[in-house]
C-alpha cells in the first residue's frame, strides 16, 4: 500500500491528500493504450496455500508443486487439503485481509478435487498438467511498492514498531522513515526536477512520449523553459523532455549523481532499516531477481521479456523482442517521480525498467493494469500475477481474474515477504488461471 504518508506525494510544504486533484484522463495521442474490456471476471485464486510461516513453509523443488503421478504424490495432495483445513479453522492474524477465505476455499475444492473418480477418462497426472505454469509460459509479475517490497510508510507513522508489541523500538523506526522521507525529497529535487513537475503526475515516463520531437537534450536548459501548468501541447511537450532526461538518469543509477555525503547518508540508511526489519528490504530484492531469472534466456541477466518491455518504449525496435522470459512492473500509488527516485534508493532499479513503472494515484490500479495487459498483447500471451498489501490491487486484481499473493508486515503473518518462493508464485498461478477458466 502507497497511501498517505510523505513521499506517496511529497509535498516542499506538506503532505497531500489522496483523494485531492481531478482524475487523470488520456489523450488520444497518449502512448499508454486502454483495454476496452466488455466484461470483467472476478478472480478467485489468491495467496498459495502453503503460506503458512517461514518455519513450516514447503521447501523448495517439494512434491507438493510436482506433476502427481504415483500414490505417494496423491498423498500429498491429500495431506494439503488436511493442512489447508487446519489453516482455514485457526484464526490468523490477517483474519480481515480482503477475499483471503473465498480464494483459499477455491483451492481447498482443487486440491480436493484433483483425483475424482467421477471425472471419467482423466488421470490425476491429466487434471494437473492441464493447470501447472510450463517454464516455457512467460509470467508478469506486478508488484506494489510500500509494506510489500519495501517498508517504508509504517516506519514513519510508528505502526510498523506498534506490529511487534515492543520487540522494536518505535523511536528508531520513526527516525529511519523520516531520513527516508528527507533523502527521497533531496534526491528529487537535486536531480530528478521535482520542483518544477510537482504538480504533474503522469501515470507512466512513457505517457507523452508522443509530444516529444527527440531533439538533443545534452544542451537543453531546463531551468529556462518556462514550463507551465496549463496542459496544452507546449508545456506537454517539455514535461515530455523532462521524462526522457529522468529515463536516462534512473538509468545510469545513483552511483554516477550522488554526492559523497548523499551516498554514505545512503548507505548507512539502508543498512540500517534492512537490519530493523530483519532483513525485508534484501528479502525483496532477492524475490525480483529469483521472478525475472526463473524463466531467463538472455546473456544481460535481464529475461527475454523484461528486454522487450524496456525495447517498447523505442518504437523503432518495438517488433524485435524476444520470446521467453518473465517481467517484474511496479504499479504504486505514489505519484511518480518520488515512485522511481524510491526504487533507485532502495535498489529495486536493476528489476524495474523505468518505462515498467506506473502511478496509479490519478488513474486507480485497475487502470494501470489495464494499460499492462495491453501493452504486453503486442509481444505475446503472458499470465500475470499481483503481489501486494491493499486492497486497491486486489480488487482490481480480482475484476481482471489476475491471481493475487497478499503481503502483511505482522510478526506472525503468514504472509510476510520473507516465506515468499518462486514455488509459491507458481502455484498460485497455477491454480488461478485454472480456476478463472472455470468461470
Amino acid at each position: 500500500m502507497d497511501k498517505g504518508l510523505g513521499v506517496a506525494h511529497l509535498s516542499h510544504t506538506q503532505v497531500g491528500s489522496l483523494d485531492s486533484g481531478e482524475l487523470w484522463q488520456p489523450e488520444e495521442s497518449s502512448s499508454i493504450p486502454m483495454l476496452n474490456t466488455s466484461k470483467e471476471s472476478p478472480c478467485t485464486s489468491k495467496e498459495s496455500p502453503c503460506q503458512f510461516s517461514t518455519a513450516s513453509r514447503m521447501p523448495k523443488g517439494d512434491k507438493f508443486y510436482d506433476n502427481p503421478d504415483s500414490e505417494e504424490d496423491v498423498q500429498s495432495f491429500s495431506s494439503m487439503a488436511s493442512m489447508l483445513r487446519q489453516y482455514l479453522s485457526a484464526p490468523s492474524p490477517d483474519s480481515t485481509s480482503h477475499g483471503y477465505m473465498i480464494h483459499t476455499e477455491s483451492i481447498l475444492k482443487i486440491a480436493e478435487g484433483i483425483r475424482n473418480p467421477e471425472m471419467p477418462e482423466k488421470t490425476v497426472g491429466d487434471e494437473v498438467a492441464q493447470t501447472k505454469v510450463q517454464a516455457n509460459n512467460s509470467m508478469v509479475f506486478v508488484w506494489d511498492l510500500d509494506e510489500t517490497l519495501i517498508i517504508f510508510q509504517t516506519l514513519s507513522n510508528g505502526q510498523y514498531a506498534k506490529l511487534f508489541s515492543g520487540f522494536k523500538d518505535p523511536w528508531e523506526g520513526t527516525m529511519l522513515g523520516h531520513r527516508w522521507e528527507q533523502l527521497i525529497l533531496e534526491v528529487c529535487d537535486d536531480y530528478f526536477f521535482y520542483k518544477q513537475v510537482e504538480d504533474w503526475n503522469e501515470p507512466n515516463l512513457m505517457a507523452l512520449q508522443d509530444y516529444d520531437d527527440g531533439i538533443d537534450l545534452k544542451s537543453y536548459d531546463f531551468d529556462h523553459d518556462n514550463l507551465g501548468l496549463i496542459p496544452d501541447a507546449t508545456n506537454k511537450r517539455k514535461l515530455a523532455y523532462r521524462h526522457r532526461f529522468v529515463r536516462h538518469l534512473y538509468s545510469k543509477g545513483l552511483e554516477k549523481l550522488l554526492n559523497h555525503e548523499q551516498m554514505m547518508e545512503w548507505q548507512l540508511l539502508y543498512k540500517a532499516t534492512d537490519r530493523y526489519t530483519d532483513g525485508w528490504l534484501s528479502a525483496g530484492r532477492q524475490m525480483l531477481q529469483e521472478c525475472e531469472r526463473a524463466n531467463n534466456v538472455g546473456e544481460d541477466g535481464l529475461s527475454g521479456l523484461a528486454q522487450a518491455m524496456g525495447k517498447l518504449e523505442m518504437p523503432e525496435d518495438g517488433h524485435r523482442l524476444a520470446s521467453e522470459g518473465n517481467c517484474n512492473i511496479l504499479v504504486t500509488s505514489s505519484t511518480l517521480i518520488p515512485s522511481l527516485v524510491k526504487c533507485l534508493l532502495f535498489r529495486l532499479d536493476p528489476y524495474f525498467h523505468p518505462s515498467n513503472i506506473y502511478s496509479s494515484r490519478e488513474v486507480g490500479k485497475l487502470q494501470c493494469f489495464r494499460w499492462i495487459y495491453e501493452r504486453l498483447s503486442i509481444v505475446k500471451p503472458v499470465k500475470f500475477c499481483v503481489i501486494g498489501d491493499g486492497i486497491d490491487e486486489s480488487e482490481a486484481a480480482q475484476m481482471l481474474a489476475w491471481p493475487f499473493v497478499k503481503i502483511s508486515t505482522g510478526p506472525y503473518s503468514c504472509h510476510r515477504l520473507p516465506s515468499l518462493s518462486m514455488d509459491i508464485l507458481h502455484h498460485t498461478v497455477t491454480v488461478g488461471y485454472e480456476l478463472s477458466n472455470k468461470v
